[in-house]
């Protein structure tokens, strides 16, 4: 049974994310679209990553993300499915 997500109180509180691809590759190598999604503003955040590794995403939420508008209470995924 599916469970309502209560609203944030702020922006950058819940994020959603997900992964778009394979694309074509690019120049740099990147094959895949990292997503985020912030919840209570509906800001999206797109970043060019070579593949879907915990390491890489992980690398990716931290340095496009965390650091520009901080650490997110909640972060929401499809666990890959």
């Amino acid at each position: 049974r599916l469970q309502p997500i209560p609203p944030p109180e702020g922006p950058f509180q819940l994020i959603g994310m997900d992964y778009c691809g394979p694309f074509k590759l690019t120049p740099r190598s990147n094959q895949y679209v990292l997503c985020l999604t912030d919840y209570f503003a509906r800001w999206v955040v797109a970043i060019a990553v070579p593949d879907c590794s915990a390491k890489t995403t992980a690398e990716a939420l931290f340095n496009a993300f965390i650091c520009k508008y901080g650490v997110p209470t909640v972060i929401r995924s499809d666990q890959g499915t």
